[in-house]
């Protein structure tokens, strides 16, 4: 599915979506996208799944497709509707076997606020894909997250996250996150490594404030009861300001390893808050 346009995609309330249905067998299409700017609020949504099973139809099998975000100017994702957040999603869901797509952004800047969202997991049989932005100028995210995850009942590995941009600022609670989800209700603990997070800036990294209690951050974990190891954060850039009680956080509970935390920067203000080192500057 390609959208393309010289001008503004703007979507409200509304979402494009692709997907491997109940009873499906096959890969789900990709989403593709290309315009001036984008902007996506009051629970609009890009998604590409494989569905878990529905009345008498077995779940979905095959990988789900990639989104792919290619704009010149800002891509604007924030709010939500009913309870439903803004975002950008690819899942496999419960029962599937498949893989998970990949979220690419490429723009002159990017904008995730008020509890918008990018999401790549798996609950299935299969690996969650890697997020990645890539923006010319600023990334900056407030209250709202980045985050791929192996989820409870999933099998397979996390996917990556990286950020490559001129600066990027984390406020407001916001937070990049990997992990290996524990045992829910539901579903046993997830089985699988969590992706690592890799940022790379040329400028500041900014990370400031929380919300609701929630810390902004970046953090890679494999909680309770998870088959893996936890994944790696990766920092390199001009400076980097870490503030007001943030964390970068590389955890493990039980026997999995923990990921380590690398920090490259010709200036830094602040410590993480566990298992880290820097690099100095050659």
């Amino acid at each position: 599915m390609t959208v393309q346009t010289r001008d503004a995609l703007d979507l409200a309330d509304a979402y494009i979506l692709s997907r491997v249905s109940a009873g499906g067998i096959g890969k789900g299409g990709n989403i593709d996208i290309n315009a001036a700017t984008l902007s996506l609020i009051d629970g609009a949504q890009l998604q590409t799944r494989t569905s878990e099973a529905s009345g008498n139809q077995p779940a979905g099998r095959g990988d789900a497709g990639n989104v792919n975000v290619n704009v010149t100017g800002i891509v604007d994702i924030a709010g939500e509707k009913n309870g439903f957040p803004s975002g950008i999603r690819s899942q496999v869901n419960t029962g599937t076997v498949g893989n998970g797509g990949n979220i690419t952004i490429d723009s002159g800047s990017f904008s995730l606020r008020d509890r918008a969202y990018l999401e790549a997991s798996t609950f299935g049989q299969g690996n969650a894909g890697n997020v990645t932005v890539l923006a010319q100028d600023a990334v900056s995210l407030a209250d709202s997250s980045i985050f791929s995850t192996v989820e409870s009942g999933g099998v397979g590995k996390g996917g990556n996250i990286d950020i490559n941009a001129a600066t990027l600022s984390l406020i407001d609670g916001a937070t990049l996150q990997t992990a290996t989800r524990r045992a829910s209700a539901t579903a046993p603990a997830g089985q699988g490594d969590a992706g690592n997070v890799n940022v790379n800036i040329t400028g500041i990294v900014d990370i400031a404030g929380e919300k609701n209690v929630t810390p902004s951050g970046i953090f890679s974990f494999v909680d309770t009861g998870t088959v893996g190891n936890g994944g790696n954060i990766t920092i390199n850039s001009g400076s980097f300001s870490l503030r007001d009680q943030t964390q970068l956080e590389a955890t493990r509970w039980g026997t999995n390893t923990k990921g380590e935390i690398v920090l490259t920067a010709n200036a830094s203000t602040g410590t993480p808050h566990r298992n880290w080192q820097q690099s100095p500057v050659t």
